[in-house]
């Protein structure tokens, strides 16, 4: 599993696990790849493109789901 796969399945795992939907919520990573998906909007050019050229697209797209149902704000910080 490469670090990607297991970034993105950390988010998608954690935000699964809420109870209610529509919850404000603050996520803290260290990983660049999944803050600047949510900060820089790439999910919208995923799904624009129909994931042409694009790794990890079963979990792109579950994250995708998950993440539609918050108001999630994403937070860098540095990491090791």
């Amino acid at each position: 599993m490469t670090n990607n796969r297991m970034e993105l399945l950390a988010v998608i795992t954690v935000l699964e696990q809420l109870k209610s939907l529509q919850k404000d919520v603050y996520m803290y990573s260290y990983s660049g790849y999944v803050v600047d998906a949510i900060n820089k909007n790439w999910p919208q050019n995923w799904v624009k493109k129909n994931f042409k050229n694009v790794k990890n697209v079963d979990l792109r797209k579950r994250f995708i789901s998950v993440v539609q149902v918050h108001k999630i704000q994403f937070h860098w910080i540095k990491g090791h």
